[in-house]
Formats: C-alpha cells, sequence, structure tokens
C-alpha cells in the first residue's frame, strides 16, 4: 500500500491510493488501522482516486476517532495540496500543477465539490480551500446554543464550541489553556452529555478564546475526544466552525458593507490553546450571513512517503522512502 504522510499544525493525515486496495470491498477497517498509533498514527485519512471530469481528483475522507467516512476535512485538503504541489502526485492523477504559477483543482468528496486553489513559488507552496460546502451543512443543520454543566455552549452544525473565558469562568482554579486535568474532566462530562442530548453530532469539538487580541485574531484548540487523547493543535472545519460561532457571539465583528470578512486564528504546536502558525479564514457574507468560505494555514509539511506492506494477523512493515 503506497501512501503519503503530512500534516497541517500538528493535524496528521495519511493519503492512501483507491487502486491499491483492489476490488475487497470497503476498505475503511484496514484505513483505519494504517492511522492508529501503532502504525502511522494519523487522524484522518484520504482515499484518493481518479475521477472521468477534468482537472477532479475523487477523495474519500476517513476519521479514526469517529471510525466512519466524514463529509469534510479542511487539514487533509492543505496536506494534499501540499502533495500536489511538491511531487509526482499531480502527475500519477493526470492533475497539472506549474512549477510557479497558481492551479484550480476540484475534490469530489462525499460532502461535495471542494475547490482548491494552490499556489506555488518555488519551494512555497499555499492552498485555499473552498469551504463552501462545509458551510451549507452548518446552514443545514444550524447553529443552537445550549448550557450543560452550568457552561454555555454552541452546537454548530456537528461541531461542539467552547469559549476558553466560560470555562475559566467556570474553573476559576484550573488552567483551560494548558488543557490541566480539571479541565479536561468537565470537557469530558460538557461533551459526553452533549452527545447523549444531540446524538445527530460527532465527536467535534473546538475551543477558543481572544486573550488580548484586538483585532480579528483568536487562540484556537481542537480536543475532539479526549478519553482517547485526541486533540489536533490545528483543524480546518473546525476553524470554520468556530468562525461561526465568533459571529454569533460577536455580530459587531461584521464588516459595515457586510460582504467580506477576514478572520486568523491561532493554532499549531503543542495541544494547548493558540500556537506558533495561524490560520486565515475569508468568509463572503449576504445580508450578515455566511454564503462561502475559504481557508488556508500557515505550515504544511510533508513527513513521510513509502509503502506498507501487510503480512498475516496485521503484521505490517514501513518502507520509507520521503
Amino acid at each position: 500500500m503506497r501512501f503519503l504522510k503530512g500534516h497541517m499544525g500538528g493535524n496528521t493525515i495519511l493519503l492512501l491510493f483507491e487502486e491499491d486496495f483492489g476490488n475487497e470491498g470497503d476498505p475503511l477497517e484496514r484505513v483505519l488501522y494504517f492511522c492508529s498509533p501503532e502504525v502511522l498514527a494519523c487522524h484522518e485519512a484520504g482515499i484518493l482516486g481518479k475521477s472521468s471530469r477534468k482537472g477532479t481528483l475523487k477523495v474519500r475522507i476517513a476519521a479514526r476517532t469517529s471510525r466512519a467516512y466524514i463529509s469534510a476535512c479542511g487539514g487533509l485538503t492543505q496536506v494534499l495540496g501540499q502533495a500536489l504541489a511538491s511531487t509526482d502526485l499531480g502527475e500519477h492523477y493526470g492533475l497539472k500543477i506549474p512549477e510557479n504559477g497558481s492551479s484550480e483543482i476540484l475534490l469530489d468528496t462525499e460532502g461535495g465539490s471542494v475547490p482548491l486553489h494552490i499556489e506555488k513559488k518555488g519551494n512555497n507552496v499555499t492552498t485555499w480551500t473552498c469551504m463552501d460546502s462545509f458551510v451549507r451543512e452548518i446552514g443545514n443543520s444550524g447553529i443552537e446554543a445550549m448550557e450543560i454543566q452550568g457552561i454555555p455552549l454552541l452546537r454548530v452544525g456537528k461541531f461542539l464550541i467552547l469559549r476558553g473565558e466560560d470555562l475559566e469562568e467556570a474553573l476559576p482554579e484550573a488552567n483551560v489553556s494548558a488543557l490541566d486535568h480539571t479541565t479536561r474532566r468537565i470537557i469530558e462530562k460538557v461533551q459526553r452529555e452533549f452527545l447523549a442530548l444531540r446524538p445527530q453530532a460527532s465527536k467535534d469539538l473546538g475551543i477558543y478564546d481572544r486573550k488580548g487580541n484586538k483585532d480579528s485574531s483568536f487562540r484556537v484548540l481542537f480536543p475532539h475526544w479526549l478519553p482517547e487523547n485526541h486533540i489536533e493543535p490545528a483543524c480546518g472545519t473546525g476553524t470554520v466552525a468556530i468562525g461561526m460561532a465568533i459571529l454569533h457571539y460577536s455580530p459587531d465583528l461584521l464588516p459595515a458593507n457586510g460582504e467580506n470578512l477576514e478572520l486568523f486564528m491561532e493554532s499549531g504546536g503543542s495541544p494547548i490553546l493558540g500556537g506558533p502558525d495561524r490560520s486565515s479564514l475569508k468568509f463572503f457574507l449576504k445580508q450578515g450571513i455566511v454564503q462561502k468560505a475559504k481557508f488556508s494555514h500557515s505550515f504544511v509539511e510533508l513527513t513521510a512517503r513509502g509503502e506498507i506492506i501487510e503480512g498475516g494477523d496485521r503484521a505490517f512493515s514501513i518502507r520509507n522512502r520521503f
């Protein structure tokens, strides 16, 4: 099984090739095993396949914690953009990425069509992911204010969003930014009760605060499922969900013309609130309602390329050649 591995600010991504799975039925369980800490330790995986449409790449996305296919993953699209621009992956699928310049690639996903705008200048690659389909998903599911364990929260589509300031008020002795033991226990309680009340939601959780930032910058973290220590320092869909929550709580941030808004999220690195990296989120609004969104992250890196060689009883070896 050929693979590429990379990360977006610590959100680890595995890329696999659909043709390597043959005709053995749904590959989900094998993909999740490859993502496990015992093998390649990735949060999400993308199964890449050829499309009959020009300039299009088919992608199925699997999440390790959810143990299911999911509709969107911003981190995966960022790593995929880097791989298309930095390796022979684009050539393999008949996609042209110029050495210097920009290109548009369309991803065919279960959540809808996702355009990628890839800009390459020498060794520098920037990918802008169009998150419109995920914005529509949130719009269809709605935003709902709730209170659990005395803590205000928002359900933003399938996401649970918490504000760091609300956690600090409820836990004055805790170190919320570092997710200390006290903070973790209350988040686990809140999330379990939330999922019991809203079983249509997922194990997707985002925390944000402003912490002294006076412009459109926020600190974010994504402790999706603490019982398994699944904490993503950066998350594309989570950034969009937090952006929607920010507008819900802070409508004063809406621009005077009511059309466009850019937010910045400090994230990445260690599993603490904030980080050394920066995500950019561009909202395109109509009458104060988000219609479209674009997302990019400042630090995307490919870390491994090779082959998983499978044996009996789930034995495997990895031949790294990247």
